[in-house]
């Protein structure tokens, strides 16, 4: 992991900044690199509080270019976990940064096709509105589904804090990298951390999502059967979504499909959210 450091003489507001929880998704490294140039070179001035990056979250897994080696980093955030595996013990380094800290930004990229689009949780939505993301999406934590409880985001909303995670496309998106600097300047700008003029919103009509639920591989053999696997396809109600073993799975009632997962899913898993769109 590489931590990187900026301070004002202005005491405000302390951020952190995560990239590659996962080891496949890269938008976020090239963002941050530029950043922290920017900065030393004084192209850019912190103007108030502090900002912590943290790079290169997980070294193995981006070596091996895999998401992760042994656990979902993203699910090992929470303070009294023993988990004895490569990820656990990361989770338990990372732990310590978030003291102190008031607001996160974790960047990602999705594996498939995607728009970008901000997660946030409703408490947080009044922040969230003005980080120039147009697509936002709410309602991760109201799940209550141990199979995507203790990431990041959740980590920081529990210690009293504002966590947000920016998903900058699909992995390969040629604008991801692109997205990913353009939202940490937001993300800053908003807070006073830069000044207001590197503010630039995101193109895009706005759009707000709600999660609904969350479908957990049972067998380990789901397999899709929807023509079209893009972030935030509409589905109609009856539609077959896939099979998990011999079971058909099926869309309860008109949705929109989130995040449906292109990687071999295990036993346990998340394959895909359901969402409704709200006002």
């Amino acid at each position: 992991m590489n931590t990187t450091t900026f301070h004002s003489e202005k005491s405000w507001i302390d951020a952190l900044i995560l990239w590659s929880i996962h080891g496949n998704e890269l938008s976020g490294s090239l963002a941050i690199e530029r950043f922290i140039e920017n900065i030393r070179t004084q192209a850019i001035q912190i103007l108030s509080g502090s900002v912590t990056l943290i790079s290169h979250c997980n070294p193995e897994a981006i070596k091996q270019k895999t998401r992760f080696i042994e656990d979902n980093l993203n699910r090992c955030f929470y303070e009294w976990q023993d988990i004895a595996s490569y990820e656990g013990e990361l989770a338990r380094q990372i732990m310590p940064a978030f003291e102190g800290k008031s607001h996160l930004l974790d960047l990602h990229s999705t594996s498939g096709p995607s728009i970008p689009f901000l997660f946030s949780e409703r408490r947080n939505f009044e922040i969230a509105e003005k980080l120039g993301v147009p697509h936002v999406v709410v309602g991760w934590n109201d799940l209550g589904a141990t199979s995507i409880a203790w990431d990041t985001e959740n980590y920081m909303n529990k210690k009293g804090g504002w966590g947000f995670t920016f998903e900058a496309g699909n992995h390969d998106s040629p604008d991801g990298t692109e997205n990913a600097y353009q939202v940490l300047l937001n993300f800053f700008a908003n807070l006073g951390i830069i000044d207001t003029s590197y503010f630039q919103s995101l193109p895009g009509e706005k759009t707000f999502i709600e999660m609904t639920s969350v479908y957990t591989c049972k067998t380990g053999e789901f397999e899709f059967k929807l023509e079209q696997l893009e972030n935030f396809s509409p589905l109609k109600a009856g539609t077959l979504i896939g099979i998990d073993g011999d079971e058909e799975i099926r869309a309860e009632s008109d949705c929109t499909l989130v995040m449906p997962s292109l990687r071999k899913i295990n036993k346990g898993e998340d394959a895909f959210f359901i969402a409704k769109l709200i006002n």
